[in-house]
């Protein structure tokens, strides 16, 4: 499920990207970093063994995030400062983000591309399905 997933999420980068350069084209700077980033879309995806957590956030760039685990949240914050014609000032962002399972926090895989934020993540050994063999009596 999660490679189909992947895919899903590549051809959406790329479709993403085409609209942000014909968008850019009638509204320069649209896509730059804005205020109120709390409101950004964010998709989770389940598997039996892995979490897929998808954000789009146009206009940042990779080094601007921080990613962290508590729990099963996945905290997100980022800082960059923007100039404009009234001056520069600072965005920032802080998202807690609540995960449907406990994960390692050792394994986590982030990526930034074309303004989606994509972070793998792998569910807890306790938090994975069993398979229970029974005993005949």
């Amino acid at each position: 499920m999660l490679r189909i997933l992947d895919q899903l999420t590549r051809n959406t980068r790329h479709d993403w990207d085409f609209f942000d350069r014909v968008f850019n084209q009638f509204a320069p700077g649209a896509f730059a970093p804005v205020a109120n980033i709390t409101n950004a879309p964010v998709n989770i995806y389940t598997g039996d063994e892995a979490v897929k957590v998808v954000v789009r956030i146009p206009g940042w760039q990779a080094e601007w995030f921080n990613l962290s685990v508590e729990g099963n949240r996945l905290l997100l914050e980022g800082e960059t400062r923007v100039t404009e014609e009234s001056g520069e000032s600072a965005v920032s962002l802080k998202r807690s983000i609540n995960l449907p399972y406990r994960v390692e926090p050792e394994d986590i895989k982030a990526t930034y591309r074309d303004g989606i934020l994509t972070v793998d993540l792998k569910k807890s050994e306790q938090d994975r399905p069993r398979t229970i063999k029974i005993e005949a009596a």
